[in-house]
């Protein structure tokens, strides 16, 4: 490490990071396991990014809140509290940030897939520019400089449903589903197990052919953990299981 620097305001932060080889440091998961070699670290814990808002229907969570505190918070849909069990140990949830893992995940990530079921938005600053997480999983691989996520935004009214299957109780999923229903007919599908990312399987008014969309999703979907043909059974029984529960819930 070379340098490490705690700014107090969030312009200060900005313009820290536009220095060679800085990087924002909220939990610290990701410096520990993944990073080597000389960089500087610009701590964002008192910068204010920790808050939990929930407003005009939306839940807002600064990108700075922790994973347990997330899942400790009865506001979160209580699948969603399941899938943020299940993204890791109790240890690392209460280190890991919201924002810092949606920087750094793959798509075996329950948040990330239950994120993007729940059509998640983000915030970039400096620009102050929102971006679907869809977009922000093609931006991230190219991050820009001197920017910082600061918000996750989420409608707080859909019918949601996570189910995954994985090979043990404890591990990342071979496959998940993620399933937000609205009043107005809307379904979002978003599927995980597999990739650098979750991917969106459907997002409309088409709960009829759901299921047949999962399965075919995953057709390609073959590393050493599972083979095609066994994730596209598994996600198109997982999408029912879901589609069961969030009409269960809507009655």
């Amino acid at each position: 490490m070379i340098n490490y620097y705690r700014p107090q305001a969030l312009s200060e932060a900005l313009e820290l990071l536009k220095k060679p080889n800085t990087i924002p440091l909220a939990g610290g998961t990701y410096i520990n396991t993944k990073l080597r070699g000389n960089f500087n670290l610009v701590d964002l814990q008192n910068l204010g990014l920790n808050d939990f808002k929930v407003r005009n229907n939306k839940i807002a969570i600064g990108s700075t809140t922790k994973l347990q505190h997330l899942w400790q918070n009865n506001h979160i849909p209580d699948h969603f509290r399941t899938a943020i069990k299940l993204e890791a140990p109790l240890n690392i949830r209460n280190l890991a940030s919201i924002g810092g893992l949606l920087l750094t995940c793959n798509g075996r990530s329950p948040i990330a897939t239950s994120l993007l079921a729940l059509d998640a938005f983000l915030v970039l600053e400096p620009d102050h520019k929102e971006y679907s997480l869809t977009d922000f999983f093609e931006l991230r691989s190219n991050f820009p400089n001197g920017s910082i996520i600061t918000s996750i935004t989420f409608s707080e009214n859909p019918h949601f449903c996570y189910a995954h299957l994985a090979r043990t109780p404890s591990d990342q999923p071979i496959v998940c589903a993620a399933l937000s229903t609205w009043k107005n007919g809307r379904t979002r599908l978003a599927l995980g197990g597999f990739g650098k990312q979750p991917l969106l399987v459907a997002d409309g008014d088409i709960l009829d052919d759901i299921a047949t969309a999962a399965f075919s999703a995953f057709t390609h979907a073959q590393d050493d953990w599972a083979s095609a043909e066994y994730r596209s059974e598994m996600a198109r029984i997982l999408t029912k299981r879901c589609i069961s529960f969030n009409s269960l819930e809507a009655e």
